[in-house]
């Protein structure tokens, strides 16, 4: 089987597994190689059509994780894909950890050098914390950020925050934990969205 007849097979696996996926794929104008030189960069191109018109997991962590000490540490790690969002399109980001009951815990949400996202604190009481936030491309690296948290029953109230962070490249997402007492909170998981 030749290069051509190998990428036509992978071309039409590609369109099979973006349409179970409900993808809406859009057509694709320009040239068209027949050089075998090119045939990787018109896949290329196939893929990444096909990934910006389908949402489902880009990224995760699982835990656990712990804080060493009593500042602020990343414990779990994702990124937005540069330009992987048209305008109206979003990404959810959510957190999960625990807290001991000898220190005050927080679990706190970054996107970029955006304000950091305290978005569940919880006084001296072991407990289960999770976090949410949900930032939209509202024009050309400009995104509105909506955050709420929980430390077991008592809910962080939602927050909305407008951020210019540059969507041309990768956007940095980081998940924190901190505690008044070393050691004492641990991430236990994050996941990050892509809803189109």
């Amino acid at each position: 089987m030749n290069l051509r007849r190998i990428t036509y097979a992978l071309a039409g696996l590609l369109l099979s597994a973006a349409a179970a996926m409900g993808a809406n794929l859009s057509l694709l104008s320009g040239p068209q190689y027949s050089e075998p030189s090119q045939i990787l960069a018109t896949v290329n191109t196939l893929i990444r059509n096909i990934n910006a018109g389908v949402m489902g997991s880009i990224g995760g962590f699982v835990g656990p994780a712990a804080t060493v000490g009593t500042s602020i540490e990343i414990l779990g790690t994702g990124s937005i894909t540069a330009n992987s969002l048209a305008a109206g399109q979003s990404v959810r980001v959510t957190c999960w950890g625990t807290g001991t009951a000898t220190g005050t815990n927080t679990l706190t949400i970054q996107i970029g050098s955006a304000t950091a996202f305290a978005v569940a604190g919880g006084a001296t009481t072991a407990g289960v914390f999770q976090a949410k936030v949900l930032v939209q491309k509202t024009g050309a690296s400009t995104q509105s950020i909506w955050s709420e948290g929980r430390f077991n029953t008592t809910l962080t109230l939602p927050t909305i925050i407008a951020a210019t962070q540059t969507d041309t490249a990768d956007i940095p997402i980081k998940c924190s934990g901190t505690s008044t007492t070393a050691a004492q909170f641990t991430l236990n998981g994050m996941i990050s969205e892509q809803i189109k």
